[in-house]
């Protein structure tokens, strides 16, 4: 079950949230686009890492009160949630 759980959260986390991307990808859009001004490719891409491994190390931290208590699930994710029980 654990490697299932590990595949699904692998191939969710590039395609099905944030439309397609991360939610850093925005911000690097709107600094070019709104703000006319040039960001590095390695400055745009330690941002958006960086704020990839805060999430996924805030959901970590916070697993015990924020993943695990079956009230805090998503109604979107209670097919996979009811799928891999």
């Amino acid at each position: 079950m654990k490697e299932h759980v590990l595949i699904s959260i692998f191939a969710n986390a590039g395609s099905a949230f944030g439309n397609g991307s991360a939610y850093a990808v925005g911000i690097v859009t709107i600094i070019k686009a709104f703000y006319r001004r040039n960001i590095s490719f390695l400055a745009g891409w330690l941002l958006i890492i960086t704020t990839q491994v805060l999430g996924y190390g805030w959901a970590g931290l916070l697993r015990k009160y924020v993943v695990e208590p079956a009230h805090m699930w998503w109604p979107g994710t209670l097919v996979q949630v009811s799928l891999f029980r």
